[in-house]
């Protein structure tokens, strides 16, 4: 969300920073290998509990790719990456290179606006590739499930913002006047 911030600067900030990165990133984050294989298989599973298939995987940008590196090992299929940060035609890091009309999964950390998702469908589409559905670990409820729905896209989220802030309040590890923070900044529903 900082980014919204460098066209307008008046927004207030959000409450919350998901920082979902891992210790070797060019931003340094908390997750761990270990996590990182835990959401992996979390995404997954739920990508097998709603029958979701596909011939490849790709992260959205770099905060993705860790992710669809595990999903790439346990579903046996290969993981395309874009060179240099480009999204022209991608190429196979592991396994390889997939047929025009393959289907191909998106994955990343968070779903916010979508804007960054649909830049990566839009570039697969134009290389040949058949896109329908992204996965990510938590979507943050400011609409880019919807945005992408429209469009055609299914994603598939393991958390919702809205179930995290409920069980982290439940919990006692966030304050009531947070949760109220949080849910008014991003028009969540109040669970509590």
């Amino acid at each position: 969300m900082l980014h919204r911030h460098k066209t307008d600067p008046k927004l207030p900030l959000s409450p919350i920073c998901l920082n979902l990165s891992t210790r070797d990133s060019p931003n340094p984050g908390p997750l761990t290998g270990i996590l990182v294989d835990w959401a992996g298989r979390c995404m997954r599973g739920m990508l097998d509990s709603e029958y979701v298939g596909f011939d490849a995987v790709v992260g959205a940008n770099a905060a993705g790719e860790p992710f669809a590196d595990v999903i790439s090992r346990i579903s046996g299929v290969p993981r395309l990456v874009y060179l240099a940060g480009e999204r022209t035609l991608p190429c196979a890091l592991n396994g390889s290179m997939p047929q025009t009309g393959s289907r191909v999964l998106i994955v990343d950390d968070v779903i916010t606006a979508g804007n960054s998702k649909w830049a990566t469908v839009d570039a697969l589409r134009r290389a040949g590739f058949e896109v329908t559905d992204i996965v990510v670990l938590i979507d943050r409820e400011y609409g880019g499930v919807e945005s992408l729905h429209e469009r055609g896209i299914h994603v598939h989220a393991v958390y919702r913002l809205s179930e995290m802030i409920t069980w982290y309040y439940a919990k006692g590890a966030i304050s009531k006047e947070m949760y109220d923070a949080i849910a008014e900044y991003f028009q969540l529903p109040v669970c509590i």
